[in-house]
This record gives structure tokens, C-alpha cells and sequence, in this order.
């Protein structure tokens, strides 16, 4: 583990953002769908898990894509391809969530699906011609990510697994569907943040102070996802 040592500390964030995307989401929603199957729960809460998956899903792709978009946009057109795959991938999550999503007509819920939908429509269109900065491309993708995170928030409430009267089970909802979105979305934007100081080979002063406020951010979720699955 000698190599772990000599990294610098953007190469840390990078390690970490990478494990926490591909690994974090998948595992809880396994342990979700396992326990929910163990409980019997109803029909309510079965069709939730679906819509909320389907939602983790997506914001899952749109974080990786924000991270490739972060490359390609700095001159990197050899993710190209790798992006423009990670598009059609999070296009067809969007896709996904927007189906098992429709069982819930409220005004409000509706408004926000509206509102990821078209912001992502919009935000793939403007990165796959080149037309953002990377700044400005990690800050719509982040301020998107926001709006997925309030749908999830949104579903979870609708499908009633808030409720859920068994200890064990409504606490490993609560780190599944708050803290681990949270967390993997902090350290998403570690990882997109990560890349133009990859690009330049430098840490500014003031970024430094930003990476501390988000890797604090995110240390908070994972004790919050750990004292829940305690």
C-alpha cells in the first residue's frame, strides 16, 4: 500500500470519488431490495423501490458523465467517446425513471420530473457541442444533480418507505436514499473538480479550501450511513 501513500491529495479525491460511484450505490441497493423482500412490504413501497433504483441510476450516470465532460471539455478528446457513451447511458436511466416514476401525478413531483428532464436534455445537448466551460459545465451538472436528488427525496415520500414501521428496514432506507446519494454526490464533485487540476497539475488556494468544505461534507453522510446501517 506504499503507492497509496505517495499520492498527492487530488490523486486521493480521484481514488475515492472513483470506489465510492461504482461501488456505494449498487451494494445499498441490494441490501434495500433484500430486505424489502424480507419484510413483506406493500405494493406501495415495492413500486417506490423500483422508481427510486431507477433514480439512483440516473444519478449515478449523470455524476460519471459530469466527470468525463470535465475531460473532454478541457481538451481530453479521448474520452470522447467514453462521454458520448455515458450520455446515451444516463439518457436511457432518465428514460427509466421517468416510467416507473409515473405512478406518482402529484403537481409537485411532476414539476420537478419536468425539471430534470429538460435540464438534462439541455445540459447533454450544450457538452456534446462544445458550447460550456468546464466550470460552467460541473456547475450545471452539480445543480442538477440537486434537483435528481430532490426527485429521489420526493419518491421515497410518495411510496411511503419513510414509514416504514421495522427499525432495521427504515434505517437502511435512510442511508440508502439520503446518505449515500449525498455522499456519492460529494465525492462526484471531488472527482469533477479533481480533473482540471489533473489537466494543469495544480491546486489553487482557494480550491483547496473548497475540496476541504466537500470532503467534510461528504465524511458527514458516510457517518451518517454508517451509524445507520450500525
Amino acid at each position: 500500500m506504499r503507492w497509496l501513500n505517495n499520492l498527492k491529495m487530488w490523486q486521493k479525491f480521484m481514488l475515492l470519488g472513483v470506489i465510492a460511484l461504482a461501488m456505494v450505490v449498487p451494494l445499498f441497493v441490494f441490501l434495500v431490495s433484500a430486505k424489502m423482500e424480507e419484510a413483506s412490504l406493500s405494493r406501495s413501497e415495492a413500486a417506490g423501490l423500483k422508481a427510486a433504483a431507477d433514480m439512483l441510476k440516473l444519478i449515478q450516470t449523470t455524476q460519471q458523465h459530469r466527470g468525463l465532460s470535465v475531460l473532454v471539455l478541457g481538451g481530453n478528446e479521448s474520452q470522447g467517446g467514453a462521454r458520448s457513451a455515458k450520455e446515451s447511458e444516463a439518457t436511457a436511466a432518465l428514460n427509466a425513471m421517468l416510467e416507473s416514476s409515473s405512478i406518482y401525478k402529484g403537481t409537485d413531483i411532476s414539476a420537478v420530473r419536468n425539471t430534470v428532464s429538460m435540464q438534462w436534455h439541455a445540459l447533454a445537448k450544450d457538452v456534446a457541442s462544445k458550447s460550456i466551460s468546464v466550470p460552467e459545465s460541473i456547475s450545471r451538472h452539480t445543480a442538477l444533480l440537486g434537483v435528481q436528488v430532490k426527485l429521489l427525496s420526493k419518491i421515497v415520500d410518495e411510496s411511503k418507505m419513510t414509514l416504514d414501521p421495522k427499525l432495521d428496514t427504515g434505517s437502511l432506507i435512510q442511508a440508502t436514499f439520503n446518505y449515500a446519494p449525498n455522499l456519492t454526490e460529494y465525492m462526484g464533485q471531488l472527482r469533477g473538480r479533481g480533473g482540471p487540476m489533473l489537466a494543469r497539475k495544480e491546486i489553487k488556494p482557494e480550491e483547496k479550501d473548497i475540496l476541504r468544505i466537500v470532503l467534510s461534507s461528504a465524511a458527514s453522510n458516510y457517518e451518517g450511513a454508517r451509524d445507520a446501517l450500525n
